[in-house]
């Protein structure tokens, strides 16, 4: 579906099913993608993209967001440290 929406892509993406372990990039060479990571989940995939200096879009779980408070705003001094990392 994927290759049909967006012919011009074809053979530039992998979709990979299966334990996160089984995923790596030489360094640049991806953009790492996750949806529904849930709980400790985001925290590996952002690990995984950071240990291949590789970019990361990840859209984390929200199901337990509605137990849990909001998180504290980020702060300017935040952002700056988490893209000094990348």
């Amino acid at each position: 579906a994927f290759g049909e929406r967006w012919p011009e892509l074809r053979g530039q993406h992998q979709y990979v099913e299966g334990t996160l372990d089984a995923v790596s990039a030489a360094p640049g060479e991806a953009l790492f993608t996750s949806v529904h990571a849930c709980g400790p989940l985001s925290d590996r995939v952002i690990e995984r993209a950071v240990a291949s200096a590789c970019p990361v879009a990840l859209v984390p779980c929200c199901h337990s967001l509605r137990k849990q408070p909001p998180p504290p705003p980020f702060t300017r001094s935040a952002l700056e440290a988490a893209a000094a990392v990348l």
